[in-house]
């Protein structure tokens, strides 16, 4: 049986693993600014991607469809970036990656509209396994291609399991008989922070209790 003093080390040892699970490291995920597509020569200004189409390295339509913009409008980074209604409205991009049970992961995403037609107000959700779904809006107005206004977002979640997948999906509608003009998406990147950090005060109550059982311990082994 380990003695007072070994079991506070372990304790002590514990805590500081605890700790050191919070460090951030990149996530194992890919292409966030969607620049790698099959076929690699694609010169269009934009093009129609139906589900299930894998056609962007990485992710996947799994219902509606997107646009996927080359030379449209001017993408957040690089040369690319996606509509998420495409032909029809309501489309939805998502990527499944691994990650470590337990973690918190905090993405970031760079959000616009398709400033072409209305509703100025472009809307999308964003989900991940076993988390909850936030929402998120942008105004067009005034935009332009060369002006898209873009501006970052967070999301943020915990894994529930070793692989999780991030879904991206449109929730702008459009007026019948109308084109689908829906929110325009960019530069996602993924941050693995660990395991969440105790606040203070729950560190506090630990090392009085740690204390405790040190002194409670003593006494019975004198």
């Amino acid at each position: 049986m380990l003695h007072s003093a070994q079991r506070y080390l372990v304790v002590v040892a514990s805590i500081s693993m605890l700790l050191m699970g919070s460090m951030v490291h990149a996530a194992p995920f890919t292409n966030g600014s969607f620049e790698t597509y099959t076929p690699s020569d694609f010169s269009e200004p934009f093009i129609t991607l139906n589900s299930v189409n894998t056609g962007i390295a990485g992710w996947t339509v799994p219902s509606g469809n997107i646009d996927y913009i080359g030379n449209l409008w001017a993408a957040q980074e690089g040369n690319r970036s996606l509509d998420l209604n495409g032909s029809n409205a309501l489309g939805t991009i998502e990527q499944t990656f691994d990650t470590v049970t337990g973690h918190q992961y905090e993405v970031t995403f760079y959000l616009a509209g398709n400033y072409i037609l209305s509703p100025a107000i472009k809307t999308l959700n964003v989900g991940a396994t076993g988390a909850a779904v936030q929402g998120y809006a942008f105004d067009s107005t005034g935009h332009s291609a060369g002006a898209m206004g873009w501006v970052q977002e967070t999301y943020s979640f915990t894994a529930s399991s070793s692989t999780t997948t991030l879904s991206f999906m449109s929730t702008t509608t459009n007026p019948v008989g109308q084109s689908s003009f829906g929110p325009a998406l960019d530069n996602v990147s993924v941050k693995d922070l660990g395991v969440p950090v105790p606040e203070p005060t729950t560190l506090f109550f630990l090392a009085l209790g740690l204390v405790g059982l040190a002194g409670k311990q003593r006494r019975f082994t004198k």
